[in-house]
């Protein structure tokens, strides 16, 4: 009996090498998880897959675990509100994307480049290992994906209301977005710690540790593990606190010179504040916790961690919302993100925002001074109570002039979000898995349809918008000037169309 062979096998079945095998994936849940949920790109191509029906992707629709956005999300794969609903900003940049099938952005064959990307993309430092030393490690994935469909320029931020031009309503939002920046909730008053640092000191620490701008852009490599938490130091400062003075905040003495240079030695039993600035993972990724300054950790819950333990980070996508993701019990003012080993610790950690945008970290610094300067003012008052009275009409005046500014650059924040994919704007159970390279087409007409509650906040008030009209079609226009730009460098005759 003859046995059944391929139309492309040439000579005898043992003289050909063995076909390859596709990269086993068992024990690694979460890559297991993703087995055919992407179709493979030699298929797609129309090219010979050498790895045939073992093959790890799926070679045609029969084949694809989920066929509906809303199947992927019960599976915990993607977020609908933000997946394939926005260009990818690496694509729109460079013209290619090196995650190709898996870019949760939309590659419009519109801006296609003539070269593969260049970029050695990576949002941990880990992959030095695999791309070489010195390669170029993009910092700022998840920070320029949040800026795409983000109100504001914190990552994690979302405002509870959407945000109107009402004057009651814009002393309710700023209320609520100084209390997010303090860490406090909206009157003021600060979660309950264990009682060592007053306030007014531990913002003075936090503003001194601000003036690097640790935080602010960094490539993410784990180095410790905080309460068992893979994570990253930062900085590390000493402090003391001059006793007897009631001076405020000029009480915080900066010692972290002498404790390098060996003049003297930290303790903290002896008045000694040993203050971590830690990250826990890329720049913008809104689904873990925001890089915070935490005080006095004992030696057994900061440990360093092995270059093995640090390899076992994995890349995740970029989560917008995440089950039990939310710390209930602060999440109100801060909207802090939960992560077990620490949240059963009696640590409370000062949560640093740092956005990239400079005219944003400026606010959000000025923010914290102000806070300081109305805790510094409680020690004037009993002190030096002729001050007080001129004293308290600057900090109204320094008040006002912070909500001024909060109003200007939230107008910027909301003008420069991109708009959903028309199509994409409701969704059912039954809408299809966008495709990778789909174009690019929105109305600008339906600007409210894109303004998910996640970023937004909740849109049950009336009023008008702070946006105008005329700035709500500031992305149209410069998306489709884009696209003239490029068809003119290819010598083309350009196609004005609808955006």
């Amino acid at each position: 009996m003859r046995k059944n062979s391929s139309p492309q096998t040439v000579g005898d079945s043992n003289d050909r090498p063995p076909k390859p095998r596709a990269q086993n994936l068992r024990g690694d849940p979460f890559r297991s998880s993703r087995l055919k949920t992407e179709p493979c790109a030699f298929w797609k191509a129309n090219k010979t897959c050498k790895f045939g029906k073992s093959c790890n992707f799926a070679h045609g629709e029969d084949e694809l675990k989920y066929k509906t956005l809303a199947a992927l999300e019960e599976a915990g794969e993607v977020d609908v509100e933000i997946y394939r609903c926005r260009p990818c900003v690496t694509f729109v940049a460079t013209g290619a994307c090196p995650f190709d099938q898996r870019c949760w952005g939309l590659h419009d064959p519109r801006i296609v480049g003539k070269h593969p990307s260049w970029l050695s993309h990576a949002d941990s430092d880990l992959n030095k290992w695999s791309v070489g030393k010195g390669a170029n490690v993009d910092k700022c994935y998840h920070q320029l994906m949040s800026s795409t469909y983000n109100c504001s320029a914190l990552y994690s931020y979302a405002p509870r209301k959407k945000w109107k031009s009402d004057e009651r309503l814009t002393l309710e939002a700023w209320n609520h977005f100084i209390a997010y920046i303090c860490n406090t909730d909206q009157s003021g008053i600060r979660k309950a710690d264990n009682g060592l640092l007053e306030d007014i000191h531990r913002l003075e620490i936090v503003l001194r540790m601000r003036e690097t701008r640790k935080g602010q852009c960094y490539a993410f490599y784990p180095d410790h593990f905080l309460h068992g938490e893979l994570c990253m130091v930062l900085q590390t400062r000493f402090f003391t606190i001059a006793s007897g003075t009631n001076r405020g905040s000029r009480d915080v003495i900066d010692v972290t010179d002498d404790v390098q240079g060996g003049i003297i030695t930290p303790d903290s039993s002896q008045g000694t504040i040993i203050a971590h600035e830690i990250a826990f993972g890329p720049v913008g990724n809104p689904s873990v916790r925001s890089v915070s300054v935490w005080f006095n950790l004992k030696l057994s819950d900061l440990v360093k961690c092995r270059i093995q333990d640090a390899k076992k980070f994995k890349r995740t996508h970029h989560r917008v919302k995440k089950p039990d993701s939310r710390d209930t019990s602060f999440s109100s003012s801060s909207g802090i993100n939960s992560l077990s080993g620490i949240d059963n610790s009696n640590d409370i950690p000062f949560y640093n925002y740092q956005p990239l945008d400079n005219a944003s970290f400026e606010l959000v610094t000025d923010i914290l001074r102000h806070r300081r300067d109305c805790l510094d003012f409680s020690f004037l008052m009993s002190t030096e109570k002729a001050n007080w009275i001129a004293e308290k009409q600057s900090l109204d005046h320094q008040n006002q002039r912070l909500v001024k500014r909060f109003e200007s650059l939230r107008c910027h924040w909301m003008a420069s979000s991109w708009p959903v994919m028309k199509g994409l704007t409701k969704i059912n159970v039954e809408t299809k898995i966008p495709p990778i390279d789909g174009t690019y087409v929105f109305d600008p007409e339906e600007y409210d349809n894109f303004q998910i509650e996640f970023s937004f906040g909740q849109d049950f008030v009336e009023g008008n918008d702070i946006v105008s009209n005329k700035s709500k079609m500031a992305i149209g226009l410069l998306w489709q000037s884009f696209l003239i730009n490029l068809q003119l460098i290819a010598h083309k005759l350009p196609k004005v169309r609808n955006l």
